[in-house]
């Protein structure tokens, strides 16, 4: 059984929670569920219903999760992996346009997905997206409405640090602070035998010669 907890967007307060399998929505909510993302096999939009495979086979049923025969939903979704991580599944973008594969993006707390006072979603949700996402859900061959989880990419690790032979200021620096040395040399920790690193700047993959 799967712990779930609904949240009400208007009142902010806590509608139902229940260990089961089944739950049903009746206002605009937040549900949590204690799964860790990754072992989630896939989502799928049953009708009006959003429903959760897990890889041991379990099924979680939301009834009436998405408003029509869209997958427009004034609902959230959000797995907590019981390690004081929240991870909101998007599935639309701000406009209401369904997403080519929907992201799985780390949240501090569901507050950006609440109601403001007046009544309106808050615009925090939309710029509330961390610069590292938790991973994505592409669109499956066998179905228009089965997702199948990607893993996400392994984050690079950051330098030790490096040595500037150029400049006002030469010598060797930790990782992280600044350098006008165009070449600077890497500074990297142990690697695996076999392995060769690769150097890694803004995302992209930059020329480098690696000296053991």
């Amino acid at each position: 059984m799967t712990h779930i907890q609904v949240i009400s967007k208007e009142a902010h307060k806590i509608l139902n929670q229940v260990d089961g399998d089944n739950i049903s929505l009746s206002r605009p909510s937040v549900v949590i569920l204690k799964v860790d993302r990754n072992n989630v096999k896939k989502i799928e939009k049953i009708g009006h219903d959003a429903l959760i495979t897990l890889d041991s086979g379990e099924k979680i049923i939301i009834n009436q999760f998405f408003n029509d025969g869209t997958y427009h939903s004034e609902n959230s979704l959000v797995f907590d992996d019981g390690e004081s991580k929240l991870i909101w599944v998007q599935f639309t973008d701000e406009n209401g346009a369904l997403l080519e594969n929907i992201t799985y993006n780390y949240i501090d707390s569901i507050d950006p997905l609440l109601y403001q006072d007046d009544g309106t979603a808050s615009p925090l949700a939309w710029a509330f997206i961390p610069t590292a996402a938790a991973g994505i859900l592409w669109w499956a061959n066998d179905s228009d409405n089965d997702y199948v989880a990607v893993a996400p990419p392994t984050k690079p690790a950051t330098p030790e640090g490096f040595i500037d032979n150029e400049g006002d200021k030469t010598g060797t620096f930790p990782g992280g602070t600044e350098t006008d040395d165009t070449t600077p040399s890497i500074i990297i920790g142990p690697i695996e035998a076999g392995e060769t690193p690769k150097l890694i700047v803004d995302g992209q993959e930059v020329e480098s010669v690696y000296d053991p």
